[in-house]
Parts: C-alpha cells; structure tokens; sequence
C-alpha cells in the first residue's frame, strides 16, 4: 500500500510538471481549419496583401505527423511532422511522394495562444496565422 501511494504522489507529480512545450504540444493535437477569405496580417496588425487566404485545414496527430489541405488544386496539400521546441512550432512539409519541401520546411513559427478553440501564431515572415476548432 504504501508503496502504490508512492507511484500515484510520483505520477502527479510528473504530470503536473510536464514542460511548456509538452502542454502546448497536447494542445495543438486535432483539426484546426481556416474560413476562405481571411487576408493575411503582420505581427504588427497591417495587412500583407489584399488577397484573401483559401479556405483550408490542418491536422496534428500525436505520432508527430501532419497533414493539411488549403485551396482546391492537387499542389495544395500538404504532409510532414511537427514538434514544438521552445514555443515555436517546428513543421517539416512534404508533398504526396514524401519529399521535403524546403522553401516552407523547418522554420520555426511562434505560437502566440493555442486554447480549446484557436490557434495563433506567427510564421517565418512574421505573419499572424489563425486557425479554429
């Protein structure tokens, strides 16, 4: 008995003090989508372009992996995996013969606020990216 009540004190104790990244990791798992006609802005609240973004989805799943879907024509999904390393959210993009895709691979992207229903953050550009559940 008194050995169990050491394991489950050593259990909460492991979980109630998983890293930051950890939380945002567990966070982040499921689909988050984005409504067509968002247009872009930059950190700073000014808009990027005046073209509106497409309508889209992203999933993490918690192998690490991801998958993704934005507009309507083959070239516009997207797989890879993610981590999250220091707040920044780190995805390394293939296309659908598994080959990385440098030009938008590895850079890191800031996570602004992650909760139940909205993700925020910034990418290698500096533009705030929101998605919703």
């Amino acid at each position: 008995m008194r050995f169990a009540l050491t394991f489950i004190l050593l259990g909460l104790l492991l979980t109630g003090c998983r890293s930051p990244d950890a939380k945002l990791s567990q966070r982040l798992l499921g689909t988050w989508t984005q409504p067509a006609g968002i247009l872009p802005v930059a950190s700073d609240g000014g808009f990027i372009s005046w073209e509106p973004d497409p309508s889209g989805s992203i999933t993490f799943l918690s192998d690490g992996s991801f998958s993704s879907c934005y507009g309507s024509g083959k070239n516009d999904s997207f797989r890879g995996t993610w981590v999250v390393k220091g707040g920044m959210l780190v995805m390394i993009f293939t296309d659908e013969d598994g080959s990385v895709i440098p030009s938008i691979s590895g850079h890191n992207r800031k996570i602004i606020r992650v909760d139940e229903h909205q993700l925020v953050f910034d990418n290698e550009k500096g533009v705030r990216i929101t998605r919703w559940r």
